[in-house]
């Protein structure tokens, strides 16, 4: 700015100097950076529907000030909280001016509500002007925002509490009023703050919920005062409900409604009251911590005081009068000029004087409306609506005939043509249409164009009353007999009050039903018996397949046909062959059945070449079923067919009609060119084989395809073996490691276990990786495959030989449930291998589970059993009925002193030694026993 300063100085005043201020302020300013668009700028920065001019994050601090002045997508915003702003300061100072404001004790509510509003727009210009610095900078800028929008909101609160409020309310809510608002400022900035950095775009339902409840419980504790003061004076009749709808309009723009409120006769006497209360009040350092404000502070005071002379320095100016205009008394009220009496005086005085009494309310309560509007007006006629308007597009139609006579003709001596009669209603007009048919030989269509129709020789014309069914109508000559109409031509005709005649059946034309009858054929009869050959013959066909070789014209090549020759009428019909994106239409008849000519009747040398209809008297010899053959060509209508095979039943027929058996099948598929094969350059040892084969496929490799089913099917599969290294150091051959197949992929890995004090760090040996056979080459690798992993088979791994000891329990149950997938060798060595695993295991099993000895168990039973035969013992048949009673829950385990109770009450010899070899057997741990078992040697 000095810069420019100092050029400005130098210069002096001229036209041509005072057109280049404008170059010189713009090269004294640096230059700006240009604005971005949407995705050059973070989300947490992108607006709605704004998809460009964004300003650039990251610049100097002198650039977001200084972009003031250029336009992005902040500027309005920035300008319109500025303006208001300086807009604020200036109402003000003016009306402090005016006013003679000074900072008191009952002035300051107001000075501190001025203040809160310049703090919160210079809170929020600055949000707006700087926050697309950085992420920082937008979430700090816009806490300061809404700490100025809290302070805003709390400066308000203190407004309307002390200009706004009543008395009766104000001894209410004091004590907590200043407190609550406080409070719900607060509460609303955090809320903010927290909805500001917990959510993002898209934003939740819940942003808005802690953003708008919060603000709007401070708005609702602000306008409380003001909202009190409408309502008590609504409901005690109040007559300057005005004022107080003008104090809350006052009070929504921010200002203290009391200053543009009249002042009252309360408002004084609530003044002095405060006034001598504080008087009374027992002397302090601070009167005002008495009672917050004794005397509440109120604008009130500046209004002038009643007595007092109309001289300078005596009389104030009220700034709530603005309107200093006379009031309307000349109006119009339904069409009728009248005088009303004014009710607000000059300055918005309400005006008393002028009201009318309930006598002259009732006066003109009785009075006849006629007297003050005079008689009622006739209701204005329907609006006319012309004849085109009304009956646009409705048409009545009536079907019809007329005669025509035909003069000289030994087949029809008469014509009945069948038409359609159209009537136009919007505008009266007519038309004859005939309808089309089909070689009729009749130009036919438009009879008689749309017109309106002549009915006599007075110039009258055809209308729609003239219409009916089942009369006769006279058009240009023409009798038109009228004997049907449609639907919508009735239903007018009656809506009109005429009668409609019974329709009538139209009439056809003679001729035109002749024709429709199949014409009678004369046929010559022939010698030869056509019934015969079509009985024996019927949907047997004789199938060659040829070839037509039209390569010696240019750009001519061979196409194959099949000639099919049915033996029921001997016609011949030929069929082409297509192939898939072959060029030629999907027409696949080449010739149409028909019997072909073979040899024509010899014709004169002046004969014209253009007839091509032959007839029968022209064919000397017609083909048939002699004439083909296979490996012989064939010319039909002038091309050469190669017939180079032909189907079963064709071979079939001509063994046993002609007894020929050569059909051997001609070769015409020609030498496909010798296939060019891709030189594969080695493996260079660089990554997979299957990713470095890309590179030489195409100029753009792309990796090599997946089975992705298969990936999916065998995700998280893992075959696990022991294997052990085949070494001749002995120090490696007493090594052991894992080997995992991963069958999703086919790849291999091995792992070495850690064994401390071995000299060998444990760990992935080979990370995962398709292993080739030894043998198989890069051109055409063979890899390993589970069923190649048995046990004892020596793997191959990059020159490493390893042998597979043992494998996990997955290994044969993955064997078992895919059998297709592995030899049954491979599946039984793997059974063959677990088989004593399982055994051990299984033993486990049964002794951990206390289980006796089948054979043991059975010879103790066999014993009892033959021991009670010899002293006669006979088992009581009710004793398993109840044991299984006193097994509460089914589990077959009897506690001893249970068993031994039933025992004693059957009479069971248990102090036998052989009984109680049977009991230690059935014992189940220490104090049950399972008497399914015992229960066995009482059963025949």
């Amino acid at each position: 700015m000095t810069a420019i300063l100092e050029r400005i100085s130098t210069l002096s005043i001229s036209g041509q100097q005072l057109r280049r201020l404008p170059q010189l302020l713009e090269e004294g300013f640096p230059k700006m950076p240009c604005t971005v668009k949407e995705s050059d700028v973070p989300q947490l920065f992108r607006e709605p529907y704004i998809q460009a001019g964004y300003r650039p994050i990251g610049q100097d601090w002198r650039y977001y000030f200084l972009s003031l002045f250029q336009k992005h997508n902040e500027v309005v915003n920035v300008w319109t909280h500025l303006l208001a702003a300086l807009a604020v300061l200036l109402r003000f100072n003016v009306f402090a001016e005016a006013e003679g404001l000074s900072l008191e004790i009952r002035s300051l509510p107001l000075f501190i509500f001025v203040l809160s509003s310049v703090t919160y727009l210079t809170c929020s210009l600055l949000a707006h002007l700087l926050q697309s610095k950085s992420e920082i900078s937008h979430y700090s800028f816009y806490f300061v925002d809404y700490v100025g929008v809290s302070i805003y909101q709390y400066g308000s609160a203190l407004a309307h509490f002390y200009y706004s409020s009543d008395q009766a309310w104000y001894d209410k809510f004091w004590l907590f009023f200043l407190p609550a608002a406080a409070f719900c400022g607060w509460l609303s900035c955090a809320g903010c703050c927290y909805a500001k950095y917990r959510y993002r775009r898209p934003y939740p339902i819940m942003r808005k919920v802690c953003q708008v409840i919060p603000a709007g419980l401070a708005f609702i504790l602000d306008i409380s005062p003001v909202a009190h003061r409408v309502v008590m004076c609504h409901l005690e009749g109040c007559e300057e409900l005005a004022a107080c709808l003008a104090l809350v309009k006052d009070d929504t723009t921010g200002w203290g409604a009391s200053s543009q409120t009249q002042p009252r006769a309360d408002e004084e006497q609530h003044l002095n009251l405060s006034t001598e209360l504080s008087a009374s009040l027992p002397a302090v350092a601070d009167p005002s911590l008495a009672k917050p404000f004794a005397a509440r502070p109120t604008i009130m005071s500046l209004q002038p005081v009643q007595g007092l002379p109309l001289v300078p320095g005596s009389s104030f100016r009220d700034p709530t009068k603005t309107a200093f205009h006379r009031t309307q008394t000349l109006d119009f009220k339904n069409g009728f000029a009248f005088k009303k009496l004014p009710t607000v005086g000059i300055g918005g005085n309400r005006l008393y004087v002028n009201q009318l009494s309930q006598a002259e309310l009732d006066e003109l309560s009785n009075k006849r409306p006629t007297l003050t509007y005079g008689e009622p007006k006739q209701a204005p006629p329907s609006d006319f609506i012309p004849a085109h308007v009304a009956f646009d597009k409705k048409v009545l139609k009536f079907d019809g005939y007329f005669q025509e006579d035909v003069p000289m003709s030994t087949e029809e001596h008469f014509r009945i043509r069948q038409v359609g009669i159209y009537y136009y209603l919007e505008d009266d007009s007519m038309s004859v249409m005939e309808p089309i048919v089909e070689n009729s030989g009749i130009p036919q269509g438009k009879f008689i164009k749309r017109q309106r129709l002549p009915k006599n020789d007075r110039g009258d014309h055809y209308h729609w009353k003239d219409l009916n069914r089942g009369i006769n109508i006279t058009i240009y000559g023409k009798t038109f007999r009228i004997v049907n109409c449609d639907q919508f031509t009735q239903t007018f005709l009656e809506s009109q009050g005429i009668e409609l005649n019974p329709p009538e059946q139209m009439i056809f034309d003679p001729y035109i039903e002749l024709r429709k009858m199949p014409p009678r054929m004369y046929v010559t009869p022939s010698d030869f018996d056509q019934l015969k050959q079509f009985l024996a013959f019927d949907k047997k066909v004789l199938r060659f397949y040829a070839i037509w070789d039209d390569t010696w014209n240019m750009f001519g090549e061979s196409r194959r046909f099949i000639i099919h020759y049915y033996l029921a009428d001997d016609t011949v019909e030929v069929r082409e062959v297509h192939e898939r994106n072959d060029g030629r239409d999907p027409f696949p008849v080449l010739i149409r059945r028909q019997r072909l000519p073979k040899t024509f009747v010899e014709k004169k040398e002046n004969f014209p070449t253009c007839v091509l209809e032959i007839s029968d008297q022209e064919v000397l010899e017609w083909f048939t079923a002699k004439d083909f053959a296979v490996g012989k060509p064939t010319t039909l209508l002038g091309r050469t067919f190669f017939i180079y095979d032909c189907d079963e039943f064709t071979r079939q027929f001509y063994q046993d009609k002609f007894g020929i058996t050569d059909f051997q099948p001609v070769d015409v598929k020609k030498p496909l060119p010798e296939e060019i094969r891709q030189i594969i350059p080695p493996y260079n040892g660089y990554g997979f084989l299957e990713d470095s084969l890309q590179n030489c496929f195409s100029l753009i490799p792309q990796p090599p395809k997946k089975n992705i089913i298969k990936m999916l099917e065998n995700d998280h599969k893992i075959l696990r073996y022991a294997v052990r290294m085949e070494s001749t150091n002995p120090d490696d051959s007493k090594r052991h490691f894992v080997l995992s197949y991963c069958l999703a992929t086919d790849m291999i890995s091995i792992y070495e276990p850690p064994v401390r004090n071995s000299g060998i760090i444990g760990g992935k040996y080979l990370g995962k990786t398709r292993i080739p056979k030894p043998g198989s080459s890069t051109d055409d690798p063979v890899y390993y495959e589970p069923a190649d992993l048995t046990i004892g088979a020596m793997i191959e791994v990059f020159g490493h030989r390893f042998i597979i000891v043992d494998a996990d329990n997955y290994v044969l149950n993955y064997m078992e449930s895919n059998l297709e997938s592995f030899p049954a060798s491979v599946v039984q060595s793997m059974r063959d291998h677990f088989a004593p695993r399982k055994a051990a295991i299984e033993e486990l099993k049964r002794l951990a589970s206390n289980e006796p000895d089948p054979q043991e168990l059975a010879a103790v039973l066999e014993q009892i059993q033959e021991h009670m035969r010899r002293h006669n013992y006979l088992p009581d048949s009710s004793m398993q009925e109840a044991f299984l009673q006193q097994d509460k829950n089914g589990s077959g385990l009897l506690n001893k002193a249970e068993f031994f109770a039933l025992c004693d009450h059957f009479k069971i010899p248990t102090d036998d030694p052989i009984f109680q070899k049977l009991i230690k057997i059935c014992s189940h741990g220490e104090n049950q026993i399972r008497y399914p078992d015992f229960l066995r040697a009482f059963q025949c």
